[in-house]
């Protein structure tokens, strides 16, 4: 399952994370000398994507390790901040959509960017990153 965020397609495999639901927005009151509580609710708020990914393509976009170093600098890096439509994309099933998202950050994870000797991810780089989106 690879992801594409603002139009920007970010090629590999998102490892398997809980969709988390939206935040509730609730205040609760206990006023002194009353029995019991006062509850009231709003509408719900937005939540929090945190997935790992392992990142790399089998179509040679990354033929170099610098290659996937400027991929996150400045394509990745300029989605920073940014809201759009975050879209998980399956192999098999449904496209999952979560409009009205920002892209936090995206940190690659040690031991950083490696190269595919044994050819199973395509032969060419990869590297295993932290992604975190917030949805409005």
């Amino acid at each position: 399952m690879s992801i594409r965020f603002a139009g920007l397609l970010v090629p590999g495999i998102v490892q398997p994370f809980p969709r988390p639901s939206r935040e509730i927005q609730v205040s609760r009151q206990h006023f002194f000398g009353v029995k019991g509580e006062s509850e009231i609710r709003g509408e719900t708020g937005g939540r929090t994507f945190q997935f790992p990914m392992l990142v790399y393509s089998e179509f040679n976009l990354f033929p170099t390790r610098e290659s996937l170093l400027r991929f996150f600098a400045l394509q990745i890096g300029q989605k920073v901040n940014r809201n759009g439509l975050l879209s998980f994309i399956n192999d098999s099933g449904p496209q999952e959509d979560y409009p009205e998202c920002t892209l936090d950050f995206a940190v690659i994870r040690p031991p950083g960017v490696l190269h595919d000797v044994a050819g199973t991810l395509g032969g060419k780089y990869f590297c295993e990153a932290d992604f975190t989106f917030r949805q409005l």
